[in-house]
């Protein structure tokens, strides 16, 4: 009888492990699609960071930007908010989509058309928890964020510094992981404020500062 027992219950165990432990949804955007869809692959991505249902977004789900094909490149010059958390050990990720060589080119959000007095920030994190931005393409870096500066607010060298055009920025933050990024021409690329613990930014590079600092995480 115990031999019995133990038999119905032991598959049973193995299923919900194996569904507690297993991968997020993935959601696609691509600025060439024709029409913005539900985001769930690449033939019905998301058009615009503003379409995201972020009310969907899971600890643990994958948000894929497309490059275009690999050895190419696309632009976006959306500003946006990430409205999504995740959590310990199951964050979210804004990545590529790294082995498919038709969307695992260079995703460049360039500011440039903002000219040279933009106010904008490129991506907001206000609150979130457990983000991970990650451009990392067989050990490449294909997340580039290029040309967003202010050259009248504070000119590098007086005072503190311009604080205007943050491309990665966020208030109350923690454990946020930015890998595999460059930045290129920007005034403040990382301005990370009031947080707590875990923050990291690595594998990435810093040319053309033209604010502040090019790193800037605070908190406890």
């Amino acid at each position: 009888m115990k031999k019995t027992v133990l038999t119905l219950f032991i598959p049973f165990i193995i299923v919900l492990l194996t569904s507690a432990d297993g991968e997020g949804a993935k959601w696609y955007v691509d600025n060439a699609v024709s029409a913005s869809g539900n985001g769930k692959s690449w033939k019905t991505a998301f058009s615009s960071f503003s379409d995201i249902k972020w009310e969907k977004i899971m600890p643990g789900d994958f948000i894929y930007i497309s490059g275009g094909p690999l050895g190419g490149s696309k632009m976006y010059s959306e500003s946006w908010f990430v409205g999504a958390s995740g959590a310990e050990g199951h964050p979210v990720t804004i990545a590529l989509d790294a082995s498919n060589s038709d969307h695992n080119g260079t995703v460049v959000f360039d500011y440039d058309a903002l000219g040279d007095i933009a106010t904008a920030d490129a991506i907001t994190l206000n609150n979130r928890r457990y983000i991970t931005i990650n451009g990392n393409v067989k050990g490449q870096n294909h997340l580039i964020f290029k040309n967003l500066r202010n050259i009248t607010s504070n000119p590098r060298g007086v005072g503190e510094g311009s604080t205007e055009a943050n491309c990665i920025t966020g208030l109350g933050n923690r454990n946020i992981v930015i890998d595999h990024v460059d930045f290129v021409n920007c005034n403040n690329p990382i301005r990370l404020r009031g947080g707590g613990p875990g923050n990291e930014v690595m594998h990435s590079n810093f040319r053309g500062v033209r604010g502040d600092v090019a790193i800037m995480i605070d908190g406890g």
